[in-house]
């Protein structure tokens, strides 16, 4: 009987060309009328010892099914599949993914699965024995039709051959028959005649899986991005055949992110609409699957924020012309994490508020050549808290005050030896019904009387709320050309105007505002001469810092999408300042940028077991009945086989542990091969780690070689 093979290679199951999906047939009677109840909630059992250790060959039989689906026959029936780690975080620690059905004993290629079931479980042992009980999910009724109709190729037993096949019907000579090679067979065994060996075709046929040269498909109605494969074709080695992609099992949830997209403002609305774009990870990549478009919450609304006008960071804009202080505000936006964005700068409201003056504050301004004093005054505004504001400095008003002098308060200066009087008195405006004086005593009338600096140097009176320097003289007269000084130096009709030269500003960022800083200065009789130190005019008004632009600054932080590196920045408000330099307010979180690769990218080698290698010295080939993993009979031996049942290429699996054989006749050797794999490692910027599928590295070589001795 020929045994046809179905090869575990790289993570994959290969099968032999022709084992492909079918149409199983309905079968009326059996499984049509089959419900989950009936098999265990669709509960499957190994039928061999399963290694975690990494990536294996699995399979199960339909033990729990037979009494009730296909009868004695169904036991023979292996559901083939490849284990692995569960990676999607979602289950048991380890997935199986079924994919194939083979009839154990029956010269039939095995055949792919319509549907394909999956198995996600928690181990209990580093290897999981034979017998242990594991879920499926999937169309499980479909796995029963498709072992049904696998059945139903088996060739009908002839009515002659009764005799041959035992009592109960079963060959007893096949691997999944009634075992008649234990306890109470060893005659037959004894006596057994291997039939004829068929040589098999030199031509090798196998079917692979690969994702190579496949993009996940996108269902956004699911949800998920749907990974693709293709199966290809080789004959000897060589491809000679490669299918379409289609769907695997495996799925990508598709995920949400506002990375590289922006807030689209709709002013007309007075809202702006939060944008966001889908994505899914594969292999460390990650694949956008939309562009940016208005982002819909849980509830199934647009995610917007309200625009609204904010008037604090905003100075008031003033106009005497108009007597009016009008208020300005910015558009602004909140976003759900209260990040404050600017979409329009400082503009004016249709709040007002009326400008009035005053003369508080103020002083009344002389001028001694035209015997005429001002009042001056300056002009304020109330706004809505109550607070009096002030809108420019003081400036001469309508109202006047004519000098006069006043004889009566200052001594006349008597020379007796030069027989001359001076007559002096002081000048005086009269304000609301009262005199006031505002000069010292002043010749009237002169008699050779001169006026001079000399002596009052450096000297003068100050009146910066007026503008003005009282420059001091002394006068004096020179009778025989003899100066003589009638007066000390005092404050007469002369004056300087007060000349301001801004040097500099003095900044108020959280008012968005500065005021001009100035040196007060006179061009004296003297020259220039500086009044007190440079200060801010309290009379200026405030000059607003100009909005400029709205930028994103580096903030020093990382966020990380996958592979990708985005580097945080605060959405900041520019602003200019009246010397030219730039004041910088941060609003909220900006736009990150990038993104950068920040994965790094290694890999992992390992050594596993490839297959066993049987082979005999004898001239004639043969090891006619042999076990594995004991020393006394093959009978006793966990693993027990004819050399003629063996494939052609004397290559079975799962004999790794084994380290003793023993034959019936001729002497045997048993050597176990192993094979090195790698695969990559992607290092992700957060330190987590994904890993790609192990690849074969070379051919598989030696492990060890064990001589199986013959036993009677």
């Amino acid at each position: 009987m020929r045994m046809l093979k179905a090869i575990f290679f790289a993570g994959m199951l290969i099968f032999p060309l022709g084992a492909t999906a079918q149409e199983a047939p309905k079968l009326p009677g059996s499984v049509q009328d089959y419900s989950t109840e009936t098999v265990d909630n669709g509960e499957v059992r190994l039928a061999d010892n399963l290694p975690v250790e990494g990536p294996a060959r699995a399979t199960s039989f339909f033990q729990d099914i037979a009494d009730g689906v296909g009868g004695q026959a169904m036991k023979r029936v292996r559901m083939i599949g490849t284990a692995q780690p569960n990676r999607t975080g979602q289950g048991g620690a380890w997935s199986v993914e079924w994919t194939a059905l083979m009839v154990e004993g029956a010269d039939l290629p095995p055949e792919r699965l319509r549907f394909p079931l999956s198995t996600q479980f928690d181990p209990n042992a580093n290897e999981v024995q034979k017998g242990y009980p594991v879920p499926v999910a999937g169309k499980f009724p479909e796995a029963i039709e498709d072992a049904m109709a696998m059945l139903e190729k088996l060739p009908k037993p002839e009515e002659d051959d009764e005799g041959e096949d035992g009592e109960d019907g079963q060959d007893g000579d096949s691997l999944g028959g009634s075992g008649k090679t234990g306890e109470g067979g060893n005659d037959q065994l004894a006596n057994f005649q291997p039939p004829e060996v068929v040589k098999e075709p030199e031509q090798q046929t196998s079917v692979t899986e690969t994702f190579e040269g496949c993009e996940p498909r996108v269902s956004e109605t699911e949800g998920v991005a749907i990974v693709q494969g293709r199966l290809i074709t080789l004959v000897d080695g060589v491809e000679s055949e490669r299918s379409e992609c289609s769907d695997t099992s495996q799925r990508l949830p598709l995920k949400t992110t506002r990375e590289g997209c922006s807030v689209a403002v709709a002013r007309e609305e007075g809202r702006a609409y939060q944008e966001a774009r889908k994505y899914y990870t594969w292999q460390g990549n990650n694949t956008f699957v939309t562009d940016c478009e208005r982002y819909v919450d849980v509830t199934g609304e647009y995610l917007f924020y309200q625009l609204v006008e904010e008037k604090n960071a905003c100075p008031i804009l003033t106009s005497l012309e108009q007597l009016s202080a009008t208020v300005q505000a910015e558009t602004v936006y909140y976003d759900d994490r209260e990040r404050r964005t600017v979409v329009a700068p400082c503009l004016p409201t249709e709040e007002t508020f009326p400008v009035t003056f005053t003369t508080d504050g103020c002083s009344i301004r002389h001028d001694f050549d035209d015997d005429l004093s001002t009042q001056q005054h300056r002009a304020i505004y109330t706004d809505d808290e109550g607070v009096e504001r002030n809108v420019a400095g003081c400036v001469d008003s309508p109202t006047t005050y004519a000098m006069q002098m006043d004889y009566g308060v200052c001594e006349d200066a008597y020379n007796a030896e030069q027989g001359v009087v001076i007559r002096q008195g002081r000048k005086f405006i009269t304000v609301n019904g009262s005199p006031q004086h505002i000069s010292g005593c002043l010749p009237g009338v002169e008699l050779g009387v001169t006026k001079t600096r000399m002596g009052c140097e450096g000297q003068f009176d100050h009146d910066l709320a007026a503008g003005l320097s009282y420059i001091h003289h002394r006068f004096f007269y020179e009778p025989d050309g003899v100066r003589s000084y009638l007066t000390s130096c005092e404050r007469t009709g002369e004056t300087a105007g007060h000349n301001l030269e801004q040097v500099g500003w003095e900044n108020d960022d959280a008012a968005r505002s500065a005021l001009p800083v100035a040196q007060t200065y006179i061009d004296g009789p003297e020259g220039r001469v500086n009044v007190g130190s440079p200060a801010v005019n309290e009379n200026e008004s405030p000059v607003p810092y100009v909005f400029v632009r709205n930028a994103d600054v580096l903030n020093g932080q990382e966020e990380y999408v996958g592979c990708n590196v985005y580097k945080l920045t605060d959405r900041s408000s520019i602003y200019r300042r009246p010397d030219g330099s730039e004041a910088i307010y941060a609003n909220g979180a900006g736009a990150s940028q990038g993104p950068t690769n920040g994965c790094t990218y290694s890999s992992e080698n390992r050594t596993i077991y490839a297959y066993t290698q049987w082979d005999s010295e004898d001239s004639r080939q043969r090891g006619y009945y042999f076990g594995a993993g004991c020393s006394s009979h093959p009978n006793s031996c966990p693993y027990n086989q004819f050399w003629d049942y063996l494939p052609s290429s004397r290559q079975v699996t799962g004999l790794s542990s084994y380290s003793a054989c023993i034959t019936l006749s001729y002497a045997l050797r048993m050597t176990h091969f192993d094979r090195n794999q790698s695969r990559q490692v992607t290092q992700l910027p957060d330190g987590s780690k994904q890993y790609g599928a192990w690849t074969n590295q070379g051919s598989p070589f030696v492990r060890a070689t064990y001589f199986c001795p013959v036993v009677q």
